[in-house]
C-alpha cells in the first residue's frame, strides 16, 4: 500500500508539473504579445522567453525537488505576472490572471503558494493607484467601486481555493489514515492466519499421527476401521483449514507462486494414495488418465496444483451417487513450454444454468439448505478458480442437470525435462487383448471412461491391441493371436474363472479389481490393477517382470529408512513424542530436543542424516536454528534440513526454502508427503521396503457371523471444542480420603476434578495419556524456568511463545484451568498488555505448579513400565 501510495502521490505531482509548465508558457506568450503591442519594454522579452525554456528543461531533466520546483514556478509566474500588470490596461485582465494561476497553483496543495499570488496582487494594484495618484489623474467614485469589487474577487477566490486545499489535504490524510489501517489489518490477519495455522494443525497433528501410529502396528479389522474413522474426521478437519486459509489468501491477494521443479505422475499417485484414505462405501469408478507424453519434469507450484486437483476430484465425488469420476490430464506445446489441461468429468447430479452463473460466488454451495446432497464449506470451485488465476490459467464448466459437470482448468509451465513422463520400453512386443462387457458398470458413460483411458495409454505406448465386447469374441482372439497380456475386470474374471486358469502361463492376466478383492490361489502369472485405475499404473505393470516378487500381486510393502540419524526439533512434547513414534516406525534413529540450542549442541555432539525442524519456538525460531548450524557444515558434512511447521499459510514453504531449508512438510504429517520428501533428499541406498502387516481378511467362504458385541456407551457431551464437562472439584471425593481406595492414575486425576475423559478421548490411548503426563511433570522445571525468565525480562514474544505451549498441553491433558490462565496470559502478551500480563502471572505460574504436584502424584499410581511405549 505504500508502494501505492507513493506512485500516486509521484502521478499527481508530474500532472500539477506539466499543466502549470504548459499554462506558464501560454502566460508567456501572452505576455510577450502584450510587449510587442505596447512596443516598450522590449527587453523583458529575452528574460520572458528564457525562463519558459528554464521551466521545461527542469520538467524534463526532474533536476529539482518536489518543494523547490514549487517555489521556482512561483518566483517565475509572480515576476511575469508584476510586470503583466504594469503593462496590462484592463483591471479585469489582472483580476482574471491572477485567479486563473491561484487555479493552478491550487494543483499542488501548497496553500502558501496562493497567498504569495494574492499579496503580489494587491501589491500590483497599489503600485497602480499610486502611478495614477503620482500623473495627478482623478480617482472617480467609479473607480473606487471597481477597485472594491476586484480586491473582494480576489480575495473571496484566494479564500475558496485555500479552503478547497485544506478540504483536500484533510480527505488526504483520512485516506491515508484508512490505507495505513488497512495495511495494518492485512498484517494483523497475516499474523492471525499463521497463529490459526499453527493452532489448530498443532492438535490435528496429534490426533492424525498417533493413529497412524498405531494403525500401522494393529492387525484386527475392527479396531483399524475405527482408526481409520478417527483419521479420515482428523484429515476432514485439517482439509477444511486448508480451505479457510487458502481463500483468506487468495481474498486478500496474499498468494505466492513458487516455480520448482515436480513430475505430473508423482502428483497424480501422491493425490491416489491420499485418496484411498478417504474412500468410503458407495464410492464412484475413479479413473486417472494421463497423457503418456507429458514431460517428465516441469517447472511450476506442484502445491497449488495438486490443491486445485483434490478439490475437483474430491467435489465431483461429493455430487457423484452413481457412476464415475474421470480425471484427464493432457497438455499442448506451446512457446513457452507446454499448455496443462486438467478436465474432471463426472455422472453426477449436474449444475442447471441459474446455478451455473453462480457456481464460484463465494462460499456458494449447490442444494443450500438442511437437504443439500454434501457437506463442505463451498469453497472448493473459488479455491480452485483463484489458484489457477494465481499461475495465469483460467477455468472453465460445462454441466447439465442430472447428466453430470465437466470442469478444465489450463495452467501454462515451463518444461525442465522433455522426455515422456510415462516410458514403456520394446513396447511394440506388447500383444494386449481386452474385455469390458458392456452393462457391467452401472452407467455407460463409465465403461466409455475406461474404454477411452486405456485406449489412450496404448495409442501411446504404440502396443499391439484387440478389443472384444461379447466374451466368444474374447476366447477367440485368445485363440488366434499370440498375446502378451489379458485385460479383464474382476466381475468377468470370476465368471469366466476357469477359462483363465486354463491359460497359457506366458499370457499375463491383468485385473481390474475393487479394493479388497483376493485372487484365487490357482491364479498363475495374474495381477491386480487395483482401483482407482491410472494410466501411470498400467505402465508400471506392463513394464513388470510377470514373477509377481512385487506390490502388484497383492503384496503390500513399507518403506523403511534403517540405520538413518534423525534429529526431531520442537519446543512441544507432544508433537516431539508423535514425531518420534513416526520416525521410529521407519526404523530410524531419532533423537529428539524442544530447543534451538539444544539442535546446535546436538549437531555439535553428533552427525544426523536428517534434521526435521519446528519453526515456531521460544529464544531461537527454527529458521535462525538452521542458519547457526549452517555456520559450522562445510560441503561434505551439510545436514539435510527440513522444516516441520504448522505454519502453512502460502509462501511458507517458499520462505523457508530461501532461507535455506531443504524442504517443508506441514503439520499435521501425511505420511505420503514425508515419504515423498525423504525419497526425495535420503540417498537411495538409505531407503529400503519391507512387508507391511497386513490386516485380518474374511475369506470369500465366511464362518457364521460373531454375536454381536455389547452396545457402547453414549459418549458424554461434548462442548464447543470438543472437551467434556468436567465434575466441579467440590463434588468429587479427594484422593485421601477415608475409604477410598484408588489403584489408577487416570481414577485419581478424575476424583482431583481433572477432565480426563477430554484428555484420553485427544490422545486416543490412555497410555499416551500417561506418557503425555509423564512429560508434563519431566519438563516442569524447564518451563517454569523459562516462563520466568522471559517475565523477569520483559519478553513478551517469547513469554507468548512459551505461555501458548503450556496452554496446548495442559488441554490436551485436561487441566482446563491451567489451559484458561495460559491462555489469558497469551492473548494479553500478544497484545503487548504488560498490565494484565503482570495481574495474572503469580496466579498462571502457582496453578501451573498445583496442576504438576497432582500429576506427579497420579504417576506414582502407575505401574512400573507405564508410559514407556519405546
Amino acid at each position: 500500500m505504500d508502494t501505492n501510495h507513493n506512485r500516486n502521490e509521484r502521478e499527481t505531482f508530474m500532472e500539477s508539473q506539466i499543466t502549470l509548465s504548459i499554462f506558464y508558457t501560454i502566460f508567456s506568450v501572452a505576455v510577450v504579445w502584450s510587449t510587442l503591442l505596447n512596443g516598450t519594454d522590449l527587453w523583458t522579452i529575452p528574460i520572458v522567453a528564457f525562463s519558459v525554456i528554464a521551466a521545461w528543461v527542469l520538467h524534463v531533466t526532474q533536476m529539482l525537488t518536489e518543494k523547490q520546483w514549487v517555489w521556482l514556478y512561483v518566483v517565475f509566474f509572480n515576476i511575469s505576472y508584476f510586470y503583466f500588470s504594469i503593462a496590462a490596461q484592463e483591471w479585469s485582465d489582472l483580476t482574471t490572471a491572477i485567479v486563473i494561476i491561484m487555479v493552478g497553483f491550487s494543483l499542488t496543495s501548497v496553500e502558501n503558494t496562493i497567498n504569495v499570488c494574492m499579496i503580489v496582487y494587491y501589491a500590483s494594484i497599489i503600485l497602480r493607484i499610486a502611478l495614477r495618484l503620482m500623473s495627478s489623474d482623478t480617482i472617480t467614485l467609479v473607480d473606487v467601486s471597481r477597485y472594491f469589487f476586484h480586491f473582494v474577487v480576489v480575495f473571496a477566490a484566494g479564500f475558496l481555493i485555500r479552503r478547497w486545499i485544506s478540504n483536500r489535504q484533510r480527505g488526504f490524510q483520512q485516506s491515508q489514515a484508512i490505507l495505513t489501517e488497512l495495511n495494518n489489518a492485512n498484517k494483523r490477519t497475516e499474523d492471525f492466519l499463521t497463529n490459526v495455522s499453527h493452532e489448530l494443525r498443532t492438535p490435528i497433528n496429534a490426533v492424525v499421527g498417533v493413529s497412524s501410529v498405531i494403525l500401522r502396528e494393529e492387525t484386527d479389522e475392527k479396531k483399524r476401521n475405527d482408526l481409520t474413522s478417527i483419521q479420515l474426521a482428523g484429515r476432514r478437519l485439517f482439509d477444511q483449514i486448508e480451505d479457510i486459509l487458502d481463500y483468506t489468501e487468495i481474498d486478500t491477494d496474499r498468494l505466492v507462486v513458487s516455480q520448482e521443479p515436480f513430475s505430473v505422475t508423482s502428483m497424480v499417485a501422491d493425490l491416489i494414495a491420499e485418496m484411498r484414505w478417504r474412500e468410503k462405501e458407495n464410492m464412484p469408478e475413479m479413473i486417472f488418465d494421463i497423457d503418456p507424453k507429458m514431460p517428465v519434469t516441469l517447472i511450476g507450484d506442484e502445491r497449488k496444483l495438486k490443491k486445485i486437483l483434490r478439490h475437483l476430484v474430491g467435489n465431483a465425488v461429493k455430487f457423484t451417487r452413481r457412476g464415475g469420476v474421470c480425471t484427464r490430464i493432457t497438455f499442448r506445446e506451446e512457446p513457452y513450454g507446454i499448455n496443462m489441461s486438467i478436465t474432471v468429468s463426472d455422472t453426477g447430479v449436474g449444475i442447471d444454468e441459474e446455478e451455473l452463473g453462480r457456481i464460484t460466488d463465494k462460499y456458494y454451495q449447490s442444494e443450500m439448505g438442511r437437504n443439500r446432497i454434501a457437506g463442505g464449506l463451498g469453497l472448493g470451485l473459488s479455491i480452485v478458480r483463484g489458484l489457477a488465476a494465481s499461475m495465469n490459467g483460467f477455468m472453465i464448466i460445462k454441466s447439465e442437470k442430472n447428466r453430470g459437470t465437466s470442469v478444465q482448468v489450463s495452467i501454462p509451465h515451463a518444461v525442465a525435462n522433455s522426455d515422456p513422463a510415462i516410458l514403456l520400453p520394446d513396447a511394440g512386443k506388447y500383444s494386449i487383448a481386452s474385455f469390458l462387457k458392456p452393462g457391467r458398470f452401472s452407467l455407460p458413460e463409465v465403461r466409455e471412461f475406461y474404454t477411452s483411458t486405456f485406449d489412450h495409454a496404448i495409442e501411446a505406448f504404440g502396443c499391439q491391441f484387440h478389443r472384444a465386447n461379447q466374451f466368444e469374441d474374447f476366447k477367440r482372439i485368445v485363440s488366434a493371436y499370440h498375446l502378451t497380456h489379458v485385460y479383464v475386470n474382476n466381475i468377468d474374471y470370476e465368471e469366466n474363472l476357469d477359462f483363465y486358469l486354463s491359460l497359457d502361463p506366458s499370457i499375463r492376466q491383468i485385473i481390474l479389481s475393487d479394493r479388497g478383492y483376493e485372487l484365487p490361489e490357482a491364479a498363475v502369472n495374474t495381477v491386480m490393477l487395483e482401483k482407482p485405475f491410472s494410466t501411470a499404473k498400467l505402465a508400471e505393470i506392463l513394464r513388470a517382470s510377470g514373477d509377481g516378487e512385487n506390490a502388484e500381486n497383492g503384496k503390500h510393502l513399507q518403506m523403511v529408512c534403517p540405520g538413518v540419524r534423525a534429529l526431531v526439533v520442537d519446543d512441544e512434547p507432544m508433537n516431539l513424542l508423535v514425531a518420534q513414534q513416526i520416525f521410529r516406525g521407519y526404523q530410524m534413529e531419532v533423537t529428539t530436543v524442544n530447543s534451538g540450542i539444544k539442535a546446535i549442541r546436538a549437531c555439535e555432539k553428533g552427525d544426523f542424516d536428517i534434521i526435521f525442524m519446528d519453526h515456531m519456538m521460544p529464544e531461537m525460531d527454527g529458521v535462525e536454528t538452521m542458519k547457526r548450524i549452517r555456520q559450522t557444515e562445510t560441503s561434505a558434512t551439510r545436514h539435510i534440513i527440513i522444516a516441520l511447521t504448522a505454519n502453512a499459510v502460502s509462501g511458507a514453504r517458499e520462505m523457508f526454502l530461501s532461507e535455506g531449508m531443504d524442504e517443508f512438510i506441514s503439520k499435521p504429517i501425511e505420511t505420503v508427503e514425508l515419504e515423498r520428501v525423504m525419497k526425495k533428499l535420503l540417498p537411495e541406498g538409505a531407503i529400503g521396503w519391507i512387508d507391511a502387516p497386513v490386516p485380518e481378511k474374511k475369506t470369500k467362504k465366511q464362518d457364521a457371523p460373531p454375536a454381536p458385541e455389547p452396545e457402547a456407551e453414549e459418549p458424554p457431551m461434548m462442548g464447543l471444542f470438543g472437551e467434556t464437562e468436567p465434575a466441579p472439584a467440590a463434588d468429587v471425593p479427594s484422593a485421601s480420603s477415608e475409604g477410598i481406595s484408588i489403584t489408577s492414575p487416570v481414577e485419581y486425576l478424575e476424583l482431583a476434578g481433572i477432565n480426563t475423559t477430554a484428555g484420553i478421548e485427544y490422545c486416543k490411548d490412555e497410555e499416551f495419556y500417561l506418557e503425555m503426563i509423564a512429560m508434563f511433570v519431566e519438563s516442569y522445571d524447564d518451563k517454569v524456568e523459562s516462563i520466568t525468565d522471559c517475565y523477569r525480562k520483559a519478553d513478551w514474544e517469547n513469554y507468548r511463545i512459551l505461555v501458548h505451549t503450556l496452554k496446548s498441553n495442559s488441554r490436551m491433558l485436561g487441566a482446563e484451568e491451567l489451559s484458561g490462565l495460559a491462555l489469558h496470559q497469551e492473548e494479553a502478551a500478544r497484545d503487548l498488555n504488560e498490565p494484565e500480563i503482570r495481574a495474572k502471572h503469580e496466579e498462571l505460574m502457582s496453578t501451573f505448579a498445583e496442576y504438576t504436584e497432582l500429576f506427579q502424584k497420579a504417576m506414582e499410581l502407575a505401574p512400573a513400565e507405564g508410559g514407556d511405549r519405546s
